[in-house]
Formats: structure tokens, C-alpha cells, sequence
């Protein structure tokens, strides 16, 4: 699309639109995305991007002096790393703005041998304190998000009040283009964003260069850019940004030790982590302190072997890496520890797929009773992997729970091609939706050094609450949980089980047989209920220019769409221009929703969700939105009337055809109660500050 080239899975955003980028700089990220784009035996680099000549010269002209950043990582009490990519070797200096005055950081040299980033180490700073600060490539100042700030931390010990951390999974690039979902996680002030994998490359096995394409498609997003020069994050990766679908380890011999230290290097040059693996490109987890918060982010692909001959326990996370994880466990401080993995910790969601369940249950067993045995409090279990916001409690034969949230929904428009987001098998189940961008919260409140709390949010990037949960450390300590009571849930925002019917559903003249299921025929429905549902008549338009349908017959003669073959007996009162055919259908689809709403009326709370994407392209920003997207049901079914009305407010063939639109959309989405098509969203509740 837009000149860019494919994956070999999905295709490649256009650019242009997605980042509203000028001709000159579509032309520069088109002919560096090409350079990067080769074989596998010829991967495209950064350094190629830097001995190009024409290249070189086009980013000269545009004065683009960086391609990445800044990224912000590793952030602490007292300072912060700052990741920057530059377009050529350049010396890179970070100064920041304190107590009027500015501190000078760096510089650091970029080179092509390190695919031109440079990390600057800014120290010295206060905790809980903001800092402006500015990016200098060769001692010229270069453009930054007005957002760009810095944040410290609580300090590690002592510290009582409130700190957040919001996290999740499966972004890929629809997720990472999504300025809402970016905005709400920043303006919540999110001390640090934890990615638990599938972020920004797709599906691009050994092609290292194809790598690095897709970060930097990554780094020219404005949302991007806008959400991680204030909120440091820290990544992880899972199957698509490792291999492939469902891959892991060597891909069971056939890619070399070589190739497989690449995948690592190449990772670790595209974030700002903390630390590595064990160095030297062998693995990419890490164990770091946020504030009070101690996090571990296992690595399941790099070291996962899942042949029969392997030893189990250690098939997920290699022997090394599952010894070295249970001496961060007993080193841990703080009050609470998160531990992710990329793939479920549970087995509820397609049974355990691709993970622990499936493929070492031993090992998980062996971490889970470690925790008991070695009474490790404050455990939080986060994961990803299946598409869609889910938690879960995991019961112990000791009679503790551990709790999972997977939030695998910040690029969540897979319409169809997420699991379930609830089912009533799921005992354990606490909360599940899918079909919207939404992402994991965490307050911790310290302001009670006795029992200490953590507050956990599922939210949508419309600020909507799915899920609340408060749990207190003793909740979630292996020897207190027994006696610490239940922890406050306020529980998923419940949507009732809903059902529309469409025009032609309404008024197919379908008869009424005795037989027939009365709540599933909707002629059967009619019969029963319309009389009491509207004791008044049905209205359809406004004020004048109304008629009310008060016979059950007349509703049965209505016709769908007012075809030339079966016209619709449309009132005359609203027949006043030439727009008969458009009026004559939207007439129909009114009086179908109108009905709808009447017999399942908290349906007029919904909102439309409609994306405007096809199953094949999941980037926001090239979705044809409809006008209505964003309204209530009510909200469009008096639109419908006011066009039906003839309202000053409300004119033109063309408006009649978009309203008519989204009124079929909304008769479709439920359409006999066996389905969703989730272009309609639950209007939920509005997530609290505090």
C-alpha cells in the first residue's frame, strides 16, 4: 500500500497516513524500510542506512538527525536510560532541565557497528520529581514530543504512597499505532510500561533486516514516540517477534547458533532494558526494581526445547534460566514482585496453547511450589500470548490462589480471531472482553507498611473500566491468604446477553408457528410483546413530521428496504422530497432498531466500535470510521429520526446513507442472539484517578 512494500503474513501499513508524515519524510522512510528489507542471506542494516548516499543526502535536506527516540528505560530514584537511534554516526547528548538550569549528559558515540543508537545514563536526579529535557545530535537540538519528560521513582526503601505500572501484550503494530490507547496510558501517569511480547515485528523468522524494518516502522509512529519519551518501558518478547507463530529455541535445529545470538543482538540494540539475558546475546530476560515493585520478565523462546528428550522442568525456560529465576525470587525486596511470561501461566485460554500446560507443567510446578515453600509474598502473575483482557485465579492443593492477568489486548482489533473472551467452563475466571484496545493497570499503595495493597485495572483506551480488583499483599502470601479475608472485587461491568434482529428478520413475514421457539422468531416476539413494549405506539421521526405505528399488522407489512418489488408503505408525512429510496429504507432499519431497543433496552447504552477494518488490516489509522463511531445506540437512532424528520439539523442523501449504515450495523451485531460481531462495545465505567 502507499508504495511500502508487504510481510509475508500482513501487510505493511501506509505510512503516510499512519504517522502523517510529509512527502519528504514518506520518501525517507520508504527508501530506509528498502534497505532494510533483503534477504536472508543479505540482510539489510543500519549501517547500510548509513553509507547510502542518497539517503544520506535526503535526510540531510529534511535535517533529520534522528530515525529512533528518545526511548525512555531503566528508570530509578536518582535517573534514567535514554535510547536514541541517529541517522548517521553522531555524537548524542541528553541534557535535562533541573532547577532552572541545564545538566549535560553524554556525550555518546553512534556507530553502524550498533545499528546507530546510543544510551545515555542520566544520574543525579530526585526522586518523585519531573524533568524537562532535549536530545542533542552533534550539539544541535533536535525535535522531541512536547510529552517528553522524566520521571523518577519512589525510592526503592521507605517510601509510602502510591506508584503505577501499567503492562500488557500482543501490541504489534495496530496496537502501537493506536494514539488513544498511547495517550490514556501516559496521562495515567504509569511510572513504567511492561511489553510481554509481540510488539512491532511480525512474523520475520531469520530475516534480520526485516527486524529492524519493523522497528523502525515502530519508532516513526507519533504514538509511539509520544508514550515512551515520558513512560520508560522495559520488553520481553514472545513468538512473532521472535520467529514465527509458535515458534521458540533453535526452531528444532534449523537456525544456527549464529543466527540464533543475531536474533538476540538485534533485539537488544531495538530497547532500552536493564540487562540481557546472561550477556554476550544469550537471552533477553531481566530482573529490575521499579519504585517498590520488584519485576521479573522471563524469556520463553530463546531457551525453550520442547522435544521429548529434554528434561522436563526445564522446557520452557532452559535449566540456567529457571535456576537463575529462583534466586531472583529469594532476593527480592519489595512488596510485591511481578513475574511475566509471554505465553499463559494458566491453562484456561485454547487450553493452555503453546504454553506451560502444553509443553512443561512441570516447570511451572516447580516455580509455583517453590513460592509456597519459600513463602515469597506479593506474587503477581502477568501474561499474553491469546488475544484478549482475561484474569484468573490459579488454585493450589495447599488451598492458596495465585492470581494471572493476561492482558493480551493492547492491538486488540482481531475481529474473530481472538478466543473466547469468557466462558462458563472457567471456573476460575474472573473477568474476560476482547474486540477493543485495552491494557493492564497496577497501583500499588504503600501507605499501609503493615499490609500494603495493589489495585489492578483493566482498561480500554477510551478511559473505560472492564475490570476492578483490589488485593492486599497477606491476600497473596503463600501463609497469610488463608486468614486475610477476600480481596474487593468489584467485578467485570456485566453486559447483559443481548439480541437484535435485523429489518429483514422483523418483517421477512416469517410466520408464527406453534412449534417455533416465541423468543427466537421474531414474528413470535412480535405477537407477544409489542403491545405491551409500546403501549403508545411505535414513533418513528420527530416532532411534525412523526407517524406511530399502533397495529401489530402495519409493523408486519413493513417490507425490507422498500425494494421496487415489495414497496414500503412509507407515510406520506415523511415522503416530502425526491429522497424516497434512501428514506424509504432508512424508514425500515428505524423501525427495525426501534424495536430492538424497546425489547432489550439497555441496548441503547451501547456504543459503536465499528473499526472499519477488514480482517486483513489491523492499523488504526487507515480505518474508514464511520461517522457514528464513538455514539451510543440512542444516540443514533435519534439521528435516524431526525433524518427522518426532515430537522434543519439534518439533511442531504449522503448523511441519510451513513446514519442508515450504522443502524444496519447495529440491527446485525446480535443479530437472533447467537452472535457478536463486536461493533458494539458495553458502555462499561470510567476509570478512577486514584
Amino acid at each position: 500500500i502507499g508504495g511500502v512494500f508487504f510481510y509475508s503474513t500482513y501487510g505493511k501499513p501506509n505510512m503516510q497516513k499512519v504517522a502523517n508524515l510529509s512527502d519528504a519524510m514518506h520518501d525517507i522512510y520508504k527508501a530506509a524500510d528498502k534497505i532494510l528489507w533483503r534477504s536472508e542471506k543479505n540482510p539489510g542494516s543500519y549501517a547500510d542506512i548509513a553509507s547510502d548516499v542518497k539517503l544520506q543526502q535526503m535526510m540531510s535536506d529534511a535535517n533529520l538527525l534522528i530515525l529512533g527516540g528518545p526511548m525512555l528505560g531503566h528508570i530509578q530514584p536518582d535517573g534514567v536510560k535514554v535510547w536514541v537511534r541517529t541517522s548517521k554516526p553522531a555524537s548524542v547528548t541528553v541534557n535535562v532541565n533541573i532547577k532552572g538550569s541545564q545538566k549535560s549528559f553524554g556525550p555518546v558515540t553512534t556507530s553502524a557497528e550498533t545499528d546507530l543508537i546510543a544510551i545515555i545514563n542520566v544520574t543525579g536526579l530526585e526522586p518523585l520529581t519531573q524533568y524537562s529535557y532535549d536530545i542533542l545530535v552533534n550539539n544541535t537540538t533536535v525535535s522531541v514530543p512536547n510529552t517528553a519528560a522524566i520521571t523518577t521513582t519512589p525510592p526503592l526503601n521507605g517510601y509510602r504512597g502510591k506508584m503505577r505500572i501499567a503492562f500488557g501484550a500482543d501490541a504489534h503494530e495496530w496496537g502501537l499505532s493506536n494514539q488513544k490507547l498511547a495517550d490514556m496510558i501516559r496521562i495515567r501517569k504509569a511510572s513504567a510500561l511492561l511489553l510481554i511480547g509481540d510488539s512491532a515485528v511480525q512474523d520475520q523468522y531469520i530475516y534480520f533486516g526485516r527486524h529492524r524494518a519493523g522497528y523502525l516502522r515502530r519508532d516513526f509512529f507519533p504514538s509511539w514516540k509520544s508514550l515512551v519519551a515520558s513512560v520508560p518501558v522495559y520488553a520481553a518478547w514472545d513468538d512473532h517477534d521472535y520467529l514465527h507463530n509458535d515458534k521458540s529455541g533453535n526452531d528444532k535445529g534449523r537456525i544456527s547458533e549464529i543466527q540464533h545470538k543475531t536474533l538476540a543482538a538485534v533485539w537488544k540494540e531495538c530497547w532500552n532494558n536493564p540487562s540481557y539475558g546472561f550477556g554476550n546475546s544469550n537471552g533477553t530476560f531481566l530482573r529490575t526494581r521499579v519504585g517498590p515493585v520488584d519485576i521479573i520478565m522471563t524469556d520463553n523462546r530463546f531457551f525453550r526445547n520442547t522435544e521429548e528428550a529434554a528434561r522436563p522442568g526445564n522446557r520452557l525456560l532452559g535449566i540456567a534460566q529457571m535456576t537463575w529465576l529462583e534466586e531472583q525470587l529469594l532476593d527480592c525486596e519489595g512488596p510485591f514482585i511481578i513475574i511475566s511470561c509471554g505465553t499463559m501461566w494458566s491453562d484456561y485460554v485454547s487450553e493452555g496453547k503453546d504454553s506451560w500446560g502444553k509443553h512443561d507443567p512441570e516447570g511451572r510446578e516447580r516455580i509455583f511450589k517453590f513460592i509456597e515453600d519459600n513463602d515469597i509474598a506479593g506474587v503477581l502473575l502477568i501474561s499474553g500470548d491469546r488475544h484478549g483482557a482475561r484474569a484468573f485465579t490459579i488454585p493450589r492443593a495447599s488451598g492458596f490462589s495465585f492470581y494471572e492477568f493476561e492482558s493480551g489486548s493492547l492491538g486488540a482489533y482481531l475481529k474473530g480471531g481472538a478466543p473466547e473472551a469468557v466462558n462458563e467452563e472457567w471456573q476460575q475466571q474472573l473477568y474476560g472482553n476482547r474486540g477493543v484496545f485495552e491494557f493492564g493497570e497496577f497501583t500499588f499503595d504503600i501507605t499501609e507498611k503493615s499490609d500494603p495493597e495493589v489495585h489492578f485495572r483493566s482498561i480500554q483506551d477510551d478511559g473505560t473500566c472492564t475490570y476492578e480488583i483490589r488485593l492486599k499483599r497477606s491476600q497473596i502470601t503463600p501463609s497469610k491468604a488463608k486468614d486475610a479475608g477476600s480481596p474487593v472485587d468489584t467485578g467485570p461491568f456485566i453486559c447483559e446477553a443481548l439480541r437484535t434482529h435485523t429489518d429483514k428478520d422483523w418483517f421477512g413475514g416469517r410466520n408464527c408457528r406453534d412449534s417455533d421457539s416465541r423468543l427466537e422468531n421474531p414474528t413470535c416476539y412480535l405477537e407477544d410483546h409489542f403491545h405491551s413494549v409500546f403501549p403508545d405506539g411505535l414513533t418513528v421521526g420527530l416532532a411534525s413530521h412523526r407517524h406511530i405505528i399502533l397495529d401489530l399488522s402495519e409493523v408486519k407489512s413493513i417490507k425490507k428496504g422498500g425494494s421496487k418489488t415489495k414497496p414500503l408503505p412509507v407515510p406520506e408525512e415523511l415522503i416530502l422530497t425526491n429522497k424516497k429510496k434512501h428514506r424509504r429504507k432508512l424508514f425500515g432499519l428505524t423501525v427495525a432498531l426501534s424495536l430492538n431497543i424497546g425489547f432489550w433496552p439497555l441496548l441503547n447504552e451501547y456504543i459503536i466500535a465499528y473499526s472499519g477494518l477488514e480482517k486483513s488490516v489491523y492499523i488504526p489509522a487507515l480505518a474508514k470510521p464511520l461517522d457514528c463511531e464513538g455514539m451510543s445506540v440512542q444516540q443514533v437512532l435519534d439521528k435516524a429520526n431526525c433524518y427522518l424528520a426532515y430537522h434543519p439539523d439534518c439533511e442531504g442523501s449522503d448523511g441519510i446513507v451513513k446514519i442508515s449504515k450504522c443502524v444496519t450495523i447495529i440491527n446485525n451485531n446480535y443479530r437472533g442472539g447467537v452472535r457478536d460481531k463486536e461493533d458494539l462495545r458495553c458502555p462499561g465505567r470510567t476509570c478512577s484517578e486514584n
